[in-house]
């Protein structure tokens, strides 16, 4: 018989901002030359997506988009001989808000020689009306409730931005601020040539995977809401305790654990050898709200040797990923495939090694699809 523990009691008030690390910059002859210190830092994947649009054509402008703090819609032809800076962000937390708020102090100075747009994800979107109401932008704002633009982009949870030059095409993405400054700056300096047009970046080839199997979903008790089924939570980590794993392409555990909770600790073992049994296809991450120090210290409290913890571990104070799933009791385990869907849920015990090796295989089966691009909107 498997046991949880209550968190009702044991969530911090302070909410954390995720820290996720560098990914390398990919450059082909389309690409332009950056300095790799003007890059955000954020994982692989959310890197790769944002890649593939540089040296194209932004991508067309969906029907459905909500344009706000303008008289009318944009386009991009009406934007041409400017520099555009496409800006994602959310009114659910406070990075999000953060994000548009950073963007518009960076650019200011720069006054009507760039076109700013802010472009809000579906993630808190009802809540941005509001905030709108409140807040006075000096921006365009698009809602894209449907996720259909973010897509195109490449945008997902993490802030982040696209710089468009003077022809319409994408030459820099995912900056942090200075490399924002640097790159509009550069770019506004560029001669510009009315005949000049960006190429449509090529249509993906989208592979049909209605007929890939996955495993029955767990439809005993869970200490949180069901999500299976459905996209991941975002992953929020303040500190890694371990090394920040590689996500791309496998198999992804999120386990709520902790040293303090005893079901936790019994389940260590078992994780620790799923782990190393399907190491290179699936990463198990424990997120924990104690600090990297409390961690360690319970693994001595508890005799528990740190060698033999073979998975990662992240520190979450503040509980962000948790809550995103209303997660009740500890520990819970989400198993996510490569495009972030929820395909098992439930407590980590009981999660045997047939149910993971049938993920895995059908993991392996979406191999080279681009599902993971529409992580919004499902490609649809």
């Amino acid at each position: 018989m498997t046991s949880r523990i209550p968190v009702l009691s044991l969530l911090p008030a302070a909410l954390v901002a995720s820290c996720l690390a560098a990914a390398p910059f990919a450059q082909d002859d389309k690409k332009s030359e950056v300095n790799p210190r003007w890059l955000e830092k954020m994982d692989n994947l959310d890197r790769s997506l944002l890649d593939e649009n540089i040296g194209y054509a932004a991508p067309e402008m969906p029907t459905g988009l909500e344009w706000k703090e303008t008289d009318k819609p944009l386009s991009w032809e009406g934007l041409r001989g400017k520099v555009v800076v496409v800006q994602s962000w959310t009114t659910k937390d406070s990075p999000g808000r953060a994000a548009i708020e950073r963007a518009e102090n960076v650019l200011k100075p720069f006054g009507e020689q760039v076109v700013v747009i802010g472009l809000h994800t579906p993630d808190g979107a009802d809540a941005a009306e509001k905030f709108l109401k409140q807040r006075e932008m000096t921006m365009p704002i698009i809602l894209d409730r449907e996720g259909k633009f973010c897509d195109e982009f490449g945008f997902f949870r993490k802030p982040a931005n696209v710089v468009i030059d003077r022809h319409g095409i994408i030459r820099y993405a995912g900056l942090n601020p200075n490399g924002l400054r640097e790159a509009v700056k550069g770019l506004i300096d560029e001669a510009f040539d009315p005949e000049k047009k960006g190429e449509p970046r090529p249509a993906p080839e989208l592979k049909d995977t209605s007929d890939i199997e996955w495993p029955p979903h767990n439809t005993g008790r869970l200490s949180a809401a069901n999500v299976q089924g459905k996209k991941g939570p975002a992953l929020f980590a303040e500190t890694w305790v371990s090394a920040q794993p590689d996500l791309t392409g496998k198999v992804v555990i999120i386990d709520f654990s902790a040293t303090w909770c005893p079901p936790c600790r019994a389940s260590f073992p078992h994780m620790s050898q799923l782990q190393e049994k399907f190491r290179g296809s699936l990463e198990i991450i424990a997120i924990t709200n104690e600090t990297p120090q409390a961690f360690r210290d319970g693994l001595t409290k508890y005799n528990i040797a740190p060698a033999s913890i073979k998975f990662s571990v992240a520190s979450d104070p503040a509980t962000r990923t948790m809550k995103a799933v209303n997660g009740n009791a500890w520990p819970h385990a989400l198993v996510l495939s490569a495009d972030w869907v929820v395909r098992w849920q439930g407590h980590p015990a009981e999660l045997n090694e047939q149910t993971l090796r049938q993920i895995i295989a059908a993991n392996s089966s979406m191999a080279g699809t681009t599902l993971s691009r529409y992580r919004w909107s499902g490609g649809k």
